[in-house]
């Protein structure tokens, strides 16, 4: 019971801060980017707390003042995702692959705070501290100056919790709020905290969303299949008084990883990015003028069948992922799966099936779309498969294996049915991007274990020897070709790039790689973007030029009429 009064006193702490409800009409104000947005880990753009300053994340971090035209970048901060203002509006915090940092907003050092990877959201708090989150876990918490993170706080088993993400904080840093997720349920089925840090009482305020946000007008924001919606709180109680109505209709959002590219300031004002900027892909053949498929949409990674004729891609159009298969030959499709973060689909080495991720774990499915999916493993973490083995008896898939990095394990096959699993590239580094050769003898793989630059390895499967390094000026997303003469890779510019290469034993001789054509190939982070036919052509997913500009859109006022 004293806990709980603990923790009335402080939300009517909120609640006397709250400010007054907007009279005046809501306004709408487009703002052009100049930018492309880096928004695959999370929130791309964030509103200083007077909601005078933009701060956006591409190439680099960027800031302009809302009523600017032009962003100024900050230099030093190559690589930065999911940016959030000081309290005072002075510093940007920021991640990088492997670290939480922050830089002044006029520009100068960038300052280290912690060692911290695989990010998903942080807020920085008026107390002095800066709480974040990461892929797996509770949220963490460190000095605004930097020191080791301590945990913050803890999941809930008996919600079945395996995340918390996208903290924000309240009350002084006294209360946080925050996305929490099951990995039985998807990010559509996820349900918002709030949390008295100094009592850690804590209670489900809201069910079936994602990415929540408190304005000060005393609403609860949230994302549910790429529209945002509010509903009125009561923070005396922390009881929603009413139901929800949908107040910004298109708003580009990711249930896979539960994060939404909306901003919002402590005067009440919100920005976000429209669903419709996410722009949409073409599959094409290299070097040739005849797409592959002559749709253009929102895909979101691509395999080709082991006969050539058929490609699976996922899509992912800013409210879902999906994943399909498409006769090219014929121009047919046929649709497998519609599920949270369904996604990054490999075909079985006899091309009968495919496997696919979601946001909890792996599926397989026939490829002609009969029959139901099956699980291929526990659906406790998150695990992307990556490579079949020629024999069919290993699927080698990446796994989050701590805060910091992924891992690549091998799961057994025995006909239809998942053995176990075993770790086959693992460290405190990030290791990904399996794949075999065809013989089967061999596997390349991914990994950021020499000065954090990701680069292609290459060595005898399954003996643990030294691995080969095949790209000296890095790389992403090996493939071996059907041949066995070459393998691809897609260089660290965007160009796919071919090593040609022979074995004897243990021992692999390859050449420097060379530049297999000027185009650069689109970049999905870590979904593979490209593949290569039995015949040597190789599709790839392009760019398709926008007729709009992106943008970002500032909504000052927000009111609360249905289906705005």
């Amino acid at each position: 019971m004293k806990k709980r009064i603990v923790f009335v006193a402080l939300l009517a702490t909120v609640s006397c801060q709250r400010a007054p409800v907007a009279t005046q009409p809501e306004r709408r104000v487009d703002v052009p980017l100049d930018i492309v947005l880096n928004s695959d880990y999370g929130p791309a753009l964030a509103l200083s707390p007077d909601g005078s300053m933009l701060a956006l994340a591409g190439p680099q971090l960027y800031v302009r003042g809302t009523n600017e035209q032009k962003s100024k970048p900050l230099p030093g901060t190559e690589g930065a995702r999911s940016p959030f203002f000081s309290p005072d509006g002075h510093w940007l915090a920021f991640f990088t692959d492997k670290q939480l940092k922050k830089v002044p907003v006029a520009g100068g050092d960038v300052v280290t705070l912690c060692d911290e990877g695989t990010s998903r959201g942080g807020v920085w708090s008026a107390d002095g501290t800066i709480v974040f989150a990461t892929i797996h876990g509770g949220l963490w918490r460190v000095p605004e100056a930097g020191g080791k993170p301590v945990t913050l706080t803890t999941l809930d088993l008996d919600e079945r919790e395996t995340t918390q993400r996208w903290p924000q904080s309240l009350a002084n840093g006294k209360i946080v709020l925050f996305t929490a997720h099951s990995a039985t349920e998807g990010f559509e089925d996820a349900h918002a905290v709030l949390q008295d840090l100094s009592s850690g009482w804590r209670r489900v305020v809201h069910r079936g969303g994602y990415h929540y946000r408190y304005l000060p007008d005393g609403r609860l924001v949230f994302i549910s299949y790429g529209v945002l919606q509010a509903v009125p709180v009561d923070l005396k109680r922390f009881e929603t008084t009413g139901t929800a109505a949908p107040i910004i209709d298109s708003v580009l959002a990711f249930s896979h990883n539960g994060a939404a590219q909306i901003a919002t300031s402590s005067n009440g004002t919100l920005a976000y990015v429209p669903s419709g900027i996410l722009g949409k892909l073409a599959i094409n053949w290299l070097g040739k003028s005849k797409p592959l498929r002559p749709v253009q949409d929102y895909y979101y990674g691509l395999a080709l069948s082991p006969d050539g004729r058929h490609a699976a891609f996922g899509l992912n159009d800013g409210r879902r992922f999906s994943v399909s298969v498409y006769d090219w030959q014929t121009d047919e499709t046929k649709h497998l799966a519609d599920t949270t973060g369904a996604s990054t689909p490999i075909w079985s080495p006899d091309g009968k099936r495919v496997a696919y991720a979601t946001a909890n774990t792996v599926l397989w499915q026939r490829a002609d779309g009969t029959g139901v999916a099956q699980l291929l493993g526990p659906s406790d973490v998150v695990r992307v498969p990556e490579s079949w083995h020629p024999s069919g008896e290993y699927l080698a898939y990446r796994q989050y294996s701590s805060r910091y990095a992924n891992d690549i394990f091998i799961l057994e096959m025995k006909g239809e049915q998942p053995g176990k699993s075993t770790r086959l590239v693992g460290g405190p580094n990030d290791e990904l991007n399996a794949a075999f050769s065809p013989d089967g003898k061999w596997f390349a793989y991914v990994s950021n274990d020499t000065s954090g630059v990701y680069s292609v390895y290459v060595r005898p499967f399954p003996k643990e020897v030294i691995p080969f390094l095949i790209s000296p000026k890095g790389g992403t997303l090996p493939t071996w070709s059907k041949d066995g003469k070459t393998i691809l890779f897609r260089g660290l510019d965007g160009r796919i790039m071919e090593v040609s290469y022979e074995t004897a034993g243990n021992v692999i001789t390859y050449s420097l790689p060379h530049p297999l054509s000027e185009r650069i190939s689109v970049d999905l982070a870590r979904v593979r973007s490209y593949d290569q036919a039995p015949d040597g052509r190789v599709a790839l997913l392009e760019n398709v030029p926008q007729e709009n500009p992106s943008k970002a859109v500032l909504v000052y006022n927000l009111n609360s009429s249905p289906g705005r």
